[in-house]
């Protein structure tokens, strides 16, 4: 993972999850900068390789049904 603040692009790239051929991008703190010269959007990056994005999300998913199945069990 590679985490890089500030980072300024168009509206197309403003977008909370991009996903490219090798690559997803996690923005978050997006913000519309406007001025005399200026319409560009700030934000903050993740960027993840395809397959670290893929296990990160399917680790978080086996937390998740862990956590239904407790509840669903009554705690216990």
């Amino acid at each position: 993972m590679i985490k890089i603040e500030a980072v300024r692009g168009s509206e197309a790239q403003a977008k909370p999850l991009v996903v490219g051929k090798d690559t997803v991008y996690v923005h978050t703190n997006i913000e519309h900068i406007t001025g005399a010269e200026i319409d560009e959007y700030q934000y903050d990056e993740l960027q993840y390789d395809k397959d670290e994005y893929i296990e990160m999300i399917s680790q978080s998913l086996e937390e998740t049904q862990e956590a239904v199945d407790y509840l669903l069990m009554g705690g216990e």
